[in-house]
This record gives structure tokens, C-alpha cells and sequence, in this order.
């Protein structure tokens, strides 16, 4: 760890105890905020994937929209609606803020506040991308995401393993981080304010990025599919490389390795992970056919 310790890199992330430098906050069902964990280790995992904070339920999301957080990341739920919830996640939404909420651990309906329109509902996969077996699903499930014996931060400066559509969230968060940070996407340019992100622009695509996983389309199951956070790093999608264009490098890539398969989770040769443009474990003619239909794309 060097000098630094676990506890002080994490708090690198906030200013003044609950001000992130990546307008991120992490709301965490705690009865005590200034115990962000309560003796069970949650609130650390968590954080320790995106480095955010913990806080009280609506009294965090109305600061987190007071303070200019975009992306509000919810690792909590109950059964029943909560009308000051209710009232809080809709006010964050119409500011702007994007919530990202944990479906529940219950082989159940989406619990609230994940079950709101105005929260990104996240259930969790294991590794081989088939729904954890407790993880909650119905009308409500936006996206899925590893939640399955996840590796993160822990108490007393370690690490552990922990499992739950709690471990899912972050992910999803991070990958509407990646794409609120980076250069607004001309295809996805269509809210109030041009030449900017908004939340409903990240969110639409978050929709159309996710790889699509059972039936045909947005199912119950797994939503609009498993987040991917290698598709947002391509500007345009198919620029594999990452030169900013897709050209012949690009499909002769995809050409190079097509056929090619594997045993989830991770391909063992780099190579295969990038061709695999939609990480479904295989370098097939979906990839092929994205390298096609943006051919001859920059980055304007």
C-alpha cells in the first residue's frame, strides 16, 4: 500500500466529508452517516468501486442534487413505496442528476426506490452472464451488471468478496461516468442543452450500448442487457483501436479473430477481448456488423 493508506486513497474522492470530484454520491442504508459501513463491510465495497460516500436515504439525494452531483449511485431498497422517496428521486431526476439504484437480493419484484422511472434499475449476473439466482427482476430492471462474488474494498484497511444487485450498482455507475466524462456524442445530442451531457442522453446510451442478453430485446430478466463499459470508450462504436475512425484496421481486426470463442468470464489474449466489441465472449458477425455499419465514422 505504500504510505497511503487504503481509508486515505478512498477519501481522495471527497471534499469537505461529502463532496466528490467526480460529482458522484453513493447513498447507503446506514443508521449512523458518519459509520458508513455499520460493522458489516457494505458501504466500503461499495465505495471501493467508485470511490463515493455513504449518507441518509432522501436527505442524501436532495444534498447530492444541491451540491451538483450528476450521477447518484443508490445501494439500498425496501418493498414499499416512501413518498418523501418518491418526491426526492423524482426532483433529483428533473434537476438533471442520474440515479442508479440496486434492483434487491429477493428473487423478486424490483424493490424501490430501484423501481421508480426515474432510477435505473440494476440486477446482478454471474460471471457466465446468466441472472444471480436472487437477484430481483420485472417490468422495473433497466440493466444488469457483475454482482457475483466481487473483489472490493473492506474494513480495517483489506479487501473481501461480497455478492448482491448492491455489488452490481457501481458498475453501472462508472460506466455512466465514462460516458458523462467524455465528449458529447452527436448521436445521442437530442436533450434541452446541445453540445452537453444530460442525464436522459447517458441513460439512452447506457440502453443502447448493454449487450443484449436472453430473449430478443429488453426482457424482465436482464433489462436492456449487461452493462458495457468497453463499447464507451470507442468514439465512434467500432473504433476498436481507438485511432478515432473506423476504417480497415478496424474491420481487418474483427476479420483477424472472427470465429474465435471462449469460456466466460475473459478471453486470455488481449487481442480477442478488443475484437470482441460487444463482450459476449465470442468475435462473431454482430461485431462484425458494428465495425460495418459505422465504417467511415470519426470522432468529430
Amino acid at each position: 500500500m505504500g504510505k497511503h493508506t487504503l481509508s486515505s486513497r478512498l477519501a481522495e474522492n471527497v471534499l469537505g466529508g461529502r463532496e466528490f470530484r467526480h460529482y458522484m454520491c453513493q447513498v447507503e442504508e446506514r443508521p449512523d452517516h458518519e459509520d458508513p459501513d455499520y460493522g458489516d463491510g457494505h458501504g466500503t465495497h461499495v465505495i471501493g468501486t467508485i470511490a463515493a460516500v455513504d449518507n441518509e436515504t432522501a436527505a442524501a439525494i436532495n444534498w447530492a442534487v444541491d451540491n451538483g452531483a450528476h450521477i447518484i449511485s443508490i445501494s439500498l431498497g425496501w418493498p414499499a413505496n416512501h413518498t418523501k422517496l418518491y418526491e426526492a428521486c423524482k426532483n433529483a431526476y428533473n434537476q438533471g442528476a442520474l440515479l442508479i439504484a440496486a434492483a434487491g437480493n429477493d428473487n423478486g419484484s424490483v424493490c424501490y426506490p430501484a423501481a421508480y422511472d426515474s432510477v435505473i434499475a440494476v440486477g446482478a449476473v454471474y460471471p457466465n452472464d446468466t441472472r444471480w439466482e436472487w437477484s430481483n427482476f420485472g417490468p422495473g430492471l433497466e440493466f444488469v451488471s457483475p454482482g457475483f462474488d466481487i473483489y472490493s474494498t473492506h474494513l480495517n484497511e483489506g479487501y473481501a468478496n461480497m455478492t448482491g444487485t448492491s455489488m452490481a450498482v457501481p458498475h453501472v455507475t462508472a460506466v455512466a461516468a465514462l460516458i458523462w466524462s467524455s465528449k458529447i456524442d452527436p448521436d445521442y445530442d437530442f436533450g434541452e442543452w446541445p453540445g452537453i451531457w444530460e442525464n436522459i442522453e447517458v441513460r439512452q446510451k447506457l440502453r443502447h450500448l448493454a449487450l443484449d442478453l436472453g430473449p430478443a430485446g429488453r426482457d424482465n430478466e436482464y433489462g436492456y442487457g449487461l452493462i458495457n463499459g468497453w463499447a464507451t470508450i470507442q468514439r465512434p462504436l467500432g473504433d476498436i483501436n481507438m485511432d478515432y475512425k473506423v476504417d480497415m484496421k478496424d474491420l481487418g481486426f474483427v476479420a483477424r479473430y472472427f470465429g474465435a470463442h471462449w469460456p466466460p468470464p475473459n478471453p486470455t489474449d488481449y487481442n480477442l477481448a478488443i475484437a470482441d466489441i460487444t463482450i459476449d465472449n465470442k468475435v462473431d458477425l454482430t461485431d462484425m456488423g458494428i465495425v460495418a455499419r459505422n465504417f467511415g465514422k470519426i470522432d468529430p
